[in-house]
């Protein structure tokens, strides 16, 4: 078998899960239901977004901030999208900070931008983005600032997924904030 995500599984250590994997390379796939357990997707998961982290925001050294791809299609707010989604699926609150981190600095970035970018390639999704980290951190002030600069952008951009997205923040729980951004609207 050559499944790159399971071949990542089986280089956590893990002797129970290398017995495991060890067992269906030996199985013909042709002729056999393949079955790997939750732990294991979950396992090939972590390996692939340490991996991610590590090449795109640990290894990116001296890379300049004007240089820097803030967006979630093609950036590294993707990468904080990758962590946002691992936090969700394990509850490890470093995936949460790191992601806090990298929203952070894709935010820096967004604000200097004059250019005029759609959601996914700019600065909504960035505040988007933060808003939702900021509210599962329980920062208050941190989750309005973002919502007010998604806001900004919105009317900046005249962009419909902005009330596409406040809807959908209102039903992910940010009832109060957003119901007062949508009568303002």
């Amino acid at each position: 078998m050559s499944s790159s995500m399971v071949e990542m599984a089986s280089q956590g250590g893990d002797e129970e899960g290398n017995e495991r994997l060890d067992k269906l390379h030996m199985t013909d796939l042709a002729t056999t239901t393949l079955y790997l357990t939750r732990e294991t997707f979950l396992q090939a998961a972590i390996s692939l977004k340490d991996r991610v982290i590590e090449a795109t925001w640990k290894e990116r050294g001296g890379l300049q901030l004007q240089s820097m791809d803030p967006t979630v299609y093609t950036g590294l707010l993707g990468t904080a999208f990758t962590c946002l989604r691992s936090y969700q699926a394990t509850g490890c609150q470093s995936d949460l900070q790191l992601c806090a981190e990298i929203v952070d600095t894709c935010a820096a970035v967004a604000r200097s931008s004059k250019r005029h970018l759609t959601f996914l390639c700019g600065s909504g999704g960035v505040y988007a983005l933060g808003a939702v980290v900021a509210n599962y951190k329980d920062d208050c002030q941190r989750r309005d600032l973002y919502l007010d600069l998604f806001l900004e952008s919105g009317r900046r951009d005249c962009n419909l997924l902005v009330l596409l997205t406040l809807v959908r923040l209102s039903i992910d729980g940010f009832h109060t904030r957003t119901l007062k951004i949508l009568r303002k609207m």
